[in-house]
């Protein structure tokens, strides 16, 4: 199975994410880890979509679990299979301002 969980900052995409990769057994891929380096450190795109390819085409065969919103990252790849997490913009902003646990 492959699953792109999208939404909005704080919406719970991470979350939701590694929950469903633990429940199916998937690896699960946080596009901010492409975007960021440790630190917040923007990384460089080309080696952000190098990683995302690679990601990919480890697992094509045994499924996914990918979140995040960046098109820069393999969409068209990734986004075949769509599926939508939806959060009130409130739930949103609570969140971001509480800070994810598995932030880097």
């Amino acid at each position: 199975m492959k699953i792109a969980v999208i939404g909005y900052t704080g919406s719970g995409k991470s979350v939701l994410a590694a929950k469903l990769g633990k429940i199916l057994g998937c690896p699960v891929l946080h596009l901010d880890k492409l975007q960021f380096e440790a630190g917040w450190k923007e990384r460089k795109e080309a080696e952000g979509n190098r990683l995302c390819e690679q990601f990919l085409e480890e697992n094509k065969e045994r499924g996914w679990v990918i979140d995040g919103n960046y098109e820069k990252f393999c969409q068209k790849r990734r986004l075949l299979p769509v599926r939508i997490f939806k959060s009130s913009n409130v739930t949103c902003r609570v969140r971001i301002r509480q800070g994810s646990p598995d932030r880097m």
